[in-house]
């Protein structure tokens, strides 16, 4: 709300230097300002920095509001790998939730006739499976690792644009993480990291369906 205060009228471009958080908050001002942005992230920790959506906290409730995608993406791979290593293990998470996330979207369309892509569902796939072809470089934040987890959560966020919907990447699991967002939120209780819960809850979603 400060930064959207504190936005003038005179035509500009944003930039969002962060993670997922600031990045969000710099979508939805530039969006209600009619401005353009340009994402640079500073940490591989989320899938949506070419989201079209921002997720804010709003009266200690998590929300997902409409807004538009950067006009441009750059980053620096030696930033990338100087991040928390615990936001390097959330982009992990958040990539291995799409494993149960594709599960979901198929299932949706077997069940109740969703739409459903194969060729865009293949790309998430693929995008997942080249971080985890590489689980132990992105673990000590090689350059290699960290480039391959970079690439694949910017390739799950271009499946979701192509898509026109979160289905590609996000299904029971992003469920459970934001019930526990709110949670904590409506708590008072330190947040978690949006890929962190995730990856939990991909797991927990993984075990219910083994049952």
């Amino acid at each position: 709300m400060q930064v959207l205060v504190r936005a003038t009228r005179e035509e500009c471009v944003y930039l969002a230097v962060g993670s997922g958080t600031l990045t969000d908050i710099v979508r939805f001002v530039s969006h209600r300002t009619k401005s353009s942005f340009i994402s640079i992230p500073t940490a591989s920790s989320v899938d949506g920095f070419t989201s079209a959506s921002s997720s804010l906290a709003i009266g200690r409730m998590k929300q997902t509001i409409s807004a538009h995608s950067p006009i441009a993406i750059f980053t620096d791979l030696p930033t990338l790998c100087a991040a928390p290593r615990a936001m390097i293990a959330a982009g992990f998470g958040d990539m291995l939730g799409k494993f149960t996330a594709l599960a979901d979207w198929r299932l949706g369309h077997l069940v109740w006739d969703e739409p459903y892509g194969e060729r865009i569902a293949q790309r998430t796939r693929n995008a997942v499976q080249g971080c985890v072809n590489r689980v132990e470089e992105i673990g000590i934040a090689s350059e290699d690792g960290v480039r391959s987890l970079m690439e694949g959560l910017i390739e799950s966020g271009f499946c979701m644009m192509e898509a026109g919907y979160s289905r590609p990447a996000a299904g029971a699991e992003h469920y459970l993480s934001h019930f526990c967002e709110t949670k904590l939120l409506r708590e008072n209780r330190p947040a978690i990291l949006h890929g962190t819960k995730v990856g939990v809850a991909c797991i927990m979603s993984a075990s219910v369906t083994k049952k």
